[in-house]
């Protein structure tokens, strides 16, 4: 009887003790959230690893369905329609499949986000199929990688495992928003919040776009209200254009408002007044 006590005890003991412990997966999952323009994106996937063994070709062959990860399918979700190689792809959340060969891919976005590996892959539920091109990479990319970058208003996901790579981008619609927007809203003069007329010349000055509209929109943002603000990206758009004494009148406009400010401490005033000081020696 006493034997059996102790071995219940330690039976006991056991049980309890696995259910603390948390023993490490092979392929843990990972997870990826990013907002790119006015879209935001999010990748579940798990992380398979070399671990020494020969990846494409053999453990992952080449010419057939792939799974692009273990264990259970990997997803992307975004929540506003994008394009991705021509094709406009309803905001959802899709399965991530692919067939790997030795110099291309082709990535599929697939509706049936409960696969587990690609064993009732049904290519009826496909919602996109495209081709990108492998490149080699020099050091071996030991764990499944998965990630987005920021490419101005678009997103650039990469795929990279062993010694490959593929990369294809996922167009947004941020830039036909802000167009729509500026068009509609700040060109009509309809917008009566300076601020918002600040920020899309910004974003017309810092991707690029049209200067001309951009200095436009501030100057409808200064018939609103005059501010340092106002003044400093009137002198960003200036010194983008090559008018480089006009943007330094706009800085120095931009100080004589600071000092002449009642709602601004003293503090405030002398930290804002060696900023834009700091931008005046830039120019010069």
């Amino acid at each position: 009887m006493k034997k059996l006590i102790i071995l219940l005890t330690l039976s006991l003991s056991m049980v309890s003790y696995a259910q603390e412990i948390h023993f490490p997966d092979l392929s843990p999952q990972a997870f990826v959230k990013q907002e790119i323009g006015n879209t935001n994106f999010e990748l579940s996937y798990s992380r398979p690893a070399v671990r020494g063994r020969k990846i494409f070709g053999e453990l992952v062959p080449y010419g057939e369905v792939w799974r692009t990860g273990a264990a259970w399918c990997s997803t992307l979700s975004f929540d506003q329609e994008v394009s991705i190689e021509g094709v406009d792809i309803p905001a959802g959340t899709y399965s991530i499949l692919s067939i790997p060969r030795p110099t291309d891919w082709v990535i599929i976005l697939n509706k049936d986000t409960t696969l587990y590996g690609a064993y009732k892959y049904n290519k009826e539920l496909d919602v996109a199929r495209f081709q990108v091109a492998a490149k080699k990479i020099p050091e071996v990319q030991e764990s499944l990688s998965m990630k987005i970058d920021f490419v101005p208003n678009h997103a650039l996901m990469t795929i990279s495992w062993e010694f490959t790579e593929v990369s294809f981008l996922i167009k947004t619609s941020t830039h036909q928003e802000m167009e729509s927007y500026i068009a509609d809203k700040l060109l009509t003069r309809i917008e009566t919040d300076d601020e918002n007329y600040i920020q899309a010349a910004e974003y017309l000055l810092l991707n690029n776009y049209d200067l001309d509209q951009s200095f436009q929109l501030l100057e409808y943002a200064l018939e609103i209200r005059d501010s340092e603000n106002v003044r400093g990206s009137r002198a960003a758009v200036l010194q983008q254009m090559g008018r480089k004494g006009d943007a330094e009148k706009e800085i120095q406009t931009a100080i004589a408002l600071v000092k002449a400010s009642d709602s601004m401490s003293e503090s405030d005033k002398k930290v804002s007044i060696e900023y834009w000081e700091s931008r005046l020696t830039e120019l010069n």
